[in-house]
């Protein structure tokens, strides 16, 4: 035993080492369904070796496509067998325990937990486990057994799924595909009726009443049965049984015979399950009659001549000829079975086909079979073929229950309707067709049938179908009305909206033709329909009374015509519109008349296109209220409407012919435009000879003509087409001429005026770059690209040059020369007099800095006015270097020739040796340039240094001025020399010099005297002229300035500019001024020291004896 123990549980290990990941994974599974523990599920698996073979089989590669686990009771495992025991359940007990099984030896009897792989090429893993498909089914408790819980699992599970799933991947995409995708769907139908049939087989069987205490199975001869006769125990419990069995055989009979209570929509497939049933019934029961045990009890029945034999023989009999029966008629109505395939599984469009074979097939029942060829059984076969039909229309209405009508489309659901009317008038035109047949055919049995009871159904559904579709036209009119933006139609919408809604909210199923409700609903309907539809007609007469043209009222009709709405007598109102539209064609008549010659244009349209588009204005004035009345002929047949379209045909041919007129000259025109692009570029204005872009405005006219030709819907010449497709290159080149003869004036107008004469050799060359375009270039030329690069490149060449020159200008020249003209060249008392020598001091230490200062600018603008001349002569060399100065020029520098050396001459005091860098390129011009550069350079020159002398010149001006009217100022002779405070900030409130009273008995005078004061404001204001006597005269040699230094006694002083700053007459004038100034104030001065002369008395008397009075008096 001990080793038997042992060896179960290496058994056991070795079972266990051979469960891997993958296993886990199933193992997994079924726990959590069963609700047990990985490791309860584990050890029962590996109970068994027979059980891990089937869980590697169908793990491994190539292995089985399926496995099977029951959880059910059994018996609890044996130690010595499995390896293990469950603690507290003794050896031999019954218990729930899980195994897997092959289901060939096992019946089910609780849960069975099943796995299928659709490829058994791969073994079954992590990667692979998304192929295995898991199910469970549950007998428990259940009487019918295996076949009922799949049953159930397919209509609950698997059917509603395939239902569910629209997507077939390939199958959907090809004809074959759908019919195989049909095909399939029709082979599920019919396993799962095949399932249902068996299952009602197997729960409708009849099995006889048992034997009791009899045992015939010794009974095989005659001498067995005589000898059992003989025992009238043994014969009575034979009658016993038998008369039970007479009973159950009667009863069956009974039921037979009795009138089948069926459902009103019961189809002709359950006729086939009924007999099938009771073929299988009436068979079962031969079947029992014809074993051994029941032929041996009835042969011994009959030895002993019992009473009970001759009802069994009636009743055999019967049950003989009620099988006989099922399974003739079964016969027959097998060979109707695929006919009445597609009342199951096709719509009715596929329907119809089938139809005729159907017949046929009843047809051929009625006349071979012996026992179902009566009226009342063919006539109830028709019903259920005509029930099975409306079961199929209103699911194809209502894609099987899963949508209500409201829900579908209109437009699909009238088409569906269609189908199904259209079914039965297929159906019935075949059940008569084939009747006429037969009645034309001798010995056939005739279609003697009740037409109203196969037919009445489908009737009254196809009348219920029309009516619905009524509905559907009210409905779809009136939503046409909601989406035909007509404006205060709203009220009549909400109105309508809530009569649908109240009918869809109906809870009766519309589409069952028994129930009345509908009827009354329909009714109410169709009168509060009415009752809109009235309003609809009222709203629709004001509107159209309102409308203010024929057209507007067209259109607003249109849109009622649109929603097709009964009752609104659109017929009547296009016939008023008629007669209105016979005035309007008059007044187009008298409008073109008036406005044909200068007809109104639309903005930015051009004049030929803008008349065509005023003619086709009119015209379409008159042309849409036609074609509307052109869709209505009733309208147009009267005598008076015929009157109308003759006179709309004579105003419409003269729009069209004016429109051709202009449309022919216009064409003729464009030819013009060829000799618009063969003109130069450039064309000079005859009076101010301004360069002007050449560019005539016809060939954008033409352009634009053609581009609305063109959306007109006209051909255009091949020129008017080409000019469009060079629209973009003409634009562009004339924007860029334009642009190069803006820059062109933007860029002289910048040149500073005393700079033309100079710059007229480089503008001259700008002007030979540009020439081209006056002489040779024209707009079709097709080097214009060149031509522009090379005046965009001379201007930009000039830019540059005239940038420079302006930088050079404003930046070392005009801000040096405004310094110097602001600069002050005096100092002046602010708060505090001065002394004669403070100020002397001060004045002269502030005009030797402004000295110097003004010195050292206006060398920086010397050199800046050299910069300039060697720019001009650089540039006028490089021009003369390729071509001589024009005549112009030529003949200028001859015949100013005097006004040249009058200049220079003028000049030549003040520059000396400036041009000293000009002359040393003298060897590469000729003469004439020369005398003409050397002109002009002097003239250059001379200008800036006169500018240079007029800065200077102020600033002497500006400061002499200033001490002058300091010395004027309030506050110049007070006495007290410290000014408020408030005063301060102010204009100074102290006097210009300082002078203390002084005591000189008898006399009282003043130090320094006014005579003295007046001598320091002299020499200040020569220390104010004298600065520029230390401006160094342009043209002069400023190295001597250093070497002066240390040269001899007798060496030529450099010139500067005092004797030209000194003799003008304003500085003249004011230094005259100020050189007597002072002396103005004596007779002010006098008399205040004539105020000190009261207290004379203390220098003329004795002091002392005085202050002695004083203090005696005291």
């Amino acid at each position: 035993m001990k080793e038997k123990v042992a060896r179960a549980k290496a058994s056991r290990a070795e079972r266990r080492g051979k469960l891997s990941e993958s296993h886990n994974l199933v193992i997994t599974l079924v726990a959590t369904h069963l609700q047990l523990s990985t490791s309860d599920v584990e050890e029962f698996v590996i109970d068994t070796e027979e059980q891990v073979c089937l869980f590697d089989s169908f793990m491994s590669k190539g292995g089985q496509k399926s496995l099977m686990l029951y959880y059910q009771e059994g018996d609890a495992p044996v130690l010595e067998e499995v390896g293990r025991i469950i603690v507290g359940i003794p050896k031999g007990a019954r218990i729930q325990t899980l195994f897997i099984t092959d289901g060939k030896t096992t019946q089910l009897t609780g849960q069975c937990m099943f796995f299928t792989r659709l490829r058994t090429d791969v073994e079954v893993c992590q990667r692979t486990f998304g192929d295995v498909h898991f199910g469970m089914i549950d007998v428990t408790g259940m009487e019918d057994g295996v076949v009922a819980a799949f049953q159930s699992l397919i209509e609950t599970v698997y059917m509603p799924a395939l239902k569910k799933f629209e997507e077939w991947g390939e199958l959907d995409k090809t004809p074959q595909g759908r019919r195989i995708h049909r095909d399939f769907m029709d082979c599920f139908r019919g396993f799962m009726h095949c399932l249902s049939s068996a299952h009602s087989s197997v729960c409708d069987q009849v099995i006889l009443a048992p034997w009791k205490d009899v045992d015939l199975t010794s009974v095989v001869s005659a001498s067995d049965c005589i000898e059992a006769a003989e025992s009238p125990d043994f014969v009575a419990a034979i009658e016993e049984t038998v008369t039970q069995w007479c009973s159950q055989i009667a009863k069956v009979l009974v039921q037979n015979d009795q009138i089948r209570k069926e459902a009103d929509d019961t189809g002709p497939l359950a006729e086939f399950e009924y007999w099938r049933l009771m073929t299988a019934r009436f068979n079962s029961i031969l079947e029992q009659i014809r074993s051994h045990n029941c032929r041996m009890a009835i042969h011994v029945l009959h030895v002993a001549k019992s009473k009970i034999l001759k009802k069994w023989q009636y009743l055999d009999g019967k049950i003989t000829d009620a099988a006989n029966e099922a399974k003739d008629n079964m016969k027959y109505l097998y060979t109707l079975e695929r006919f009445c395939e597609p009342l199951y599984v096709a719509d009715p469009v596929e329907m119809v086909r089938s139809i005729p074979s159907l017949i046929h097939a009843i047809r051929m029942i009625n006349s071979l079979s012996r026992y179902y060829n009566s009226s009342e059984r063919i006539t109830s076969l028709f019903i259920k073929v005509t029930n099975q039909m409306l079961k199929t229309c209103t699911a194809y209405l209502t894609e099987d229950g899963l949508v209500k009508i409201w829900d579908l489309p209109t437009d699909v659901l009238i088409t569906r309707i269609h189908d199904c009317i259209s079914l039965y008038h297929h159906y019935q035109m075949a059940f008569q067709e084939t009747k006429k047949n037969l009645e034309t055919l001798p010995g056939e049995q005739p279609f003697e049938f009740s037409e109203m009871y196969i037919f009445g159904k489908f009737d009254a559904f196809c009348k219920r179908l029309e009516k619905i579709m009524s509905l559907l036209d009210i409905i779809e009119s009136f939503d046409r009305l909601a989406e035909s933006s007509i404006e205060g139609v709203d009220s009549i919408i909400t109105k309508f909206q809530t009569i649908h809604n109240k009918l869809k909210k109906k809870p009766y199923n519309i589409l069952d033709h028994r129930k009345q409700d509908f009827e009354y609903d329909f009714v109410d309907f169709k009168r509060q329909v009415s009752d809109l539809e009235t309003n609809v007609k009222e709203f629709m007469d004001i509107g159209f009374v309102k409308a203010p043209t024929t057209l507007l009222a067209l259109k607003f009709i249109e849109k009622f015509e649109q929603c097709k709405l009964k009752g609104l007598g659109i017929e009547d109102k296009y016939n008023r519109l008629l007669l209105q539209f016979d005035g309007k064609i008059e007044d187009i008549k008298k409008l073109y008349q008036k406005q044909r010659e200068d007809p109104p244009i639309p903005r930015d349209t051009p004049p030929v296109a803008g008349k065509i588009v005023w003619a086709r204005l009119l015209y379409k004035k008159i042309s849409e209220p036609m074609h509307t009345f052109a869709n209505h002929p009733d309208v147009l047949k009267s005598m008076h409407a015929k009157t109308i379209i003759k006179h709309y045909n004579k105003v419409a041919q003269v729009l069209i012919e004016y429109e051709m007129l202009y449309y022919r000259a216009w064409k003729e025109s464009v030819l013009a435009a060829k000799q618009a692009l063969r003109v130069p570029l450039l064309v000079r204005h005859p009076d101010t000879k301004e360069l002007l872009v050449n560019f005539d405005p016809l060939i954008y006219e033409v352009i634009k003509e053609s581009e609305c030709m063109r959306k007109l819907h006209l051909d255009i010449p091949e020129f008017a087409k080409t000019l469009c497709l060079l629209r973009k290159k003409l634009k562009a080149d004339h924007c860029t001429l334009k642009t190069l003869l803006e820059d062109n004036r933007t860029f002289r107008e910048k040149t500073p005026a005393i700079f033309n004469s100079l710059m007229t050799p480089i503008i001259r060359q700008v002007d030979a770059t540009i020439r081209p375009g006056l002489t040779n270039l024209t707009w079709s030329s097709m080097n214009m690209d060149s031509y522009f690069e090379s005046v965009r490149n001379a201007l930009i060449d000039f830019d540059a040059l005239i940038t420079q020159l302006l930088a050079i200008k404003n930046s070392r020249i005009d801000e040096l020369l405004d310094e110097i003209s602001q600069m002050q060249l005096c100092e002046l008392p602010t708060y505090e007099s001065w002394t004669t020598e403070t100020f002397l001091a001060n004045t002269t230490k502030r005009c030797n800095e402004r000295a110097t200062r003004i010195n050292m600018l206006s060398n920086k603008v010397e050199e800046a006015v050299k910069d300039l001349i060697t720019i001009f002569s650089t540039r006028t060399r490089a021009v003369c270097n390729t071509k001589r100065l024009p005549d112009k020029l030529e003949s200028h520098h001859v015949g100013e020739s005097h006004h040249a050396e009058s200049s220079l001459a003028v000049a030549k005091s003040h520059s000396g040796t400036a041009l000293g860098s000009v002359r040393g390129r003298r060897e590469t011009l000729v003469v004439g340039e020369e005398r003409w550069l050397c002109c002009e350079c002097h003239e250059l020159f001379a200008h800036f240094n006169h500018r240079c002398v007029e800065s200077l010149l102020r600033a002497t001006r500006v400061s002499l001025e200033m001490m002058r009217k300091r010395c004027f100022s309030r506050g110049s002779t007070r006495i007290d020399s410290v000014p408020k405070v408030e005063e301060r900030g102010k204009e100074p409130a102290t006097s210009f010099f300082r002078a203390n009273m002084i005591l000189v008995i008898p006399n009282v005078d003043i130090h320094p005297n006014i005579d003295e004061i007046q001598i320091a404001l002299t020499k200040g204001t020569q220390l104010v002229l004298e600065v520029s006597r230390s401006v160094i005269q342009w043209g002069e040699d400023r190295e001597l300035v250093t070497r002066s230094k240390h040269a001899e006694a007798n060496a030529k002083p450099l010139r500067n500019y005092y004797k030209s700053i000194a003799d003008h007459k304003d500085v003249n004038k004011t230094a005259m001024m100020l050189s007597s100034l002072i002396r103005s104030f004596r007779t002010e001065v006098t008399q205040r020291l004539q105020q000190e002369t009261t207290y004379n008395f203390l220098w003329e008397q004795d002091r002392e004896e005085i202050v002695k009075v004083w203090q005696f008096h005291d």
